[in-house]
């Protein structure tokens, strides 16, 4: 590897800091709020995933949804909702608790510069 490609990987691994949390207290689970973590810094292939559902600078419930899939992940950093998962988020989960989940996780505005609480 080049030394130019190991320093930009360590600068995003440090720029992406470690995972935070958001409980959801709707969502209890043992007697708890549910937690969901998130990295707080996407990278190129997240923000290129989530490009793809914009409609001109429009966020749309479709983006909400798969920010929410491609970066709610567990203690362990892994990703909670794979795709497989997206109809029954669509069927059986509340939008408006989504949409507070995506926006405290502040992934919209940092990638679009919008806030999904007008989507």
């Amino acid at each position: 590897m080049s030394d130019i490609f190991e320093a930009a990987t360590a600068q995003f691994k440090a720029a992406r800091g470690d995972l935070d949390v958001i409980e959801v207290p709707e969502w209890e689970v043992d007697s708890k709020p549910a937690k969901i973590f998130y990295y707080g810094k996407p990278n190129v292939s997240e923000f290129l995933e989530l490009s793809k559902y914009l409609k001109g600078d429009e966020i749309n419930y479709e983006v909400l949804i798969r920010a929410f899939m491609l970066f709610a992940r567990n203690e362990d950093g892994r990703r909670l909702f794979p795709d497989h998962t997206k109809t029954s988020i669509y069927e059986s989960y509340d939008p408006d608790i989504i949409t507070r989940i995506v926006a405290d996780m502040g992934i919209i505005n940092r990638l679009f510069g919008n806030d999904p609480k007008n989507a």
